[in-house]
């Protein structure tokens, strides 16, 4: 490999070349491929941050907004774009969630059966059960995609990944998915790091984090096939027991009086912040939805 990576670099020492490197999966995979020097550039498309690369302009591409989504479902569509009600369109754009990938699919799944309306296919999205399995176009899957980066993690990062499906609500902190996956607080920050490093989690910052929608729909399909029924109901359990007790602690002591009573509770784990607390009635209207 040295001696392959030697002549590659030699080649282009004096050349004018774009390297595209597509869906890289390591540093390592990239490392023999980048040119030594000269006017050569490489452009590197990978699920992971590759953040032990030096020397890199990095761009992370977030989900699409609505109207570049619908924009880009109208051009995959083409022509048959205009037998379609644009509001249909539109609604299919959303439920896509931004991603490319799946506004693909939509796209080629609508293209390929002309009788099949926007309308029909996005009543067909409506229920989440089985949403997931509504994406696949052929051999294009949503959830293969999901699935390269889900079996990158090891056993116990895996097991972490698909509990967080068991929250409730929109986002989370790192104490909560402590809770959920059974783990210490410190393995559910190495575990965090490591799914928004592959695209897994959406960072929101201030010590949060968020599924994708669809990658929520994703882990949850791993933890009803991976685990059994009373692994999910162990999972809720603890969820629900620490999202209660963090509530009630600090309703009753306050912000910071909160935080000193859960830290003499060894079997409960505070959360960052009161965005990460819900009452019995808005936990469970957010879990029922």
């Amino acid at each position: 490999m040295d001696g392959r990576s030697s002549v590659y670099r030699s080649h282009l020492q004096d050349k004018r070349v774009l390297v595209v490197l597509d869906n890289a999966a390591s540093e390592d995979q990239v490392r023999p491929l980048l040119p030594g020097g000269g006017a050569g550039r490489v452009l590197i498309t990978t699920r992971r941050l590759l953040a032990g690369l030096e020397g890199v302009r990095r761009l992370v591409l977030g989900p699409l907004p609505l109207q570049e989504s619908t924009e880009l479902l109208t051009r995959i569509l083409g022509e048959r774009a205009a037998s379609d009600d644009g509001s249909s369109l539109a609604h299919l754009a959303e439920v896509c969630g931004g991603l490319p990938l799946a506004l693909r699919i939509i796209g080629n799944r609508l293209s390929s059966r002309p009788a099949c309306g926007a309308a029909e296919l996005a009543a067909r999205l409506e229920s989440e059960d089985r949403r997931l399995d509504q994406f696949t176009a052929g051999d294009l899957k949503i959830a293969h995609a999901f699935g390269m980066s889900y079996e990158q993690l090891p056993d116990s990062a895996r097991r972490t990944f698909r509990r967080l499906s068991a929250i409730p609500g929109r986002s989370f902190d790192a104490a909560l998915a402590s809770v959920a996956g059974g783990t210490s607080l410190e393995e559910a920050w190495d575990a965090l790091d490591d799914f928004v490093d592959l695209s897994l989690l959406q960072d929101s910052g201030a010590g949060r984090f968020r599924f994708h929608d669809l990658v929520r729909l994703f882990a949850r399909d791993r933890l009803q096939e991976e685990e059994t029924e009373a692994g999910h109901k162990a999972v809720s359990a603890r969820v629900t027991s620490w999202l209660l007790r963090t509530f009630q602690d600090r309703r009753l002591h306050g912000e910071r009086a909160g935080h000193e009573v859960l830290h003499q509770r060894p079997d409960v784990r505070p959360a960052s912040d009161r965005r990460g607390c819900r009452t019995r009635r808005n936990w469970s209207a957010a879990r029922a939805s």
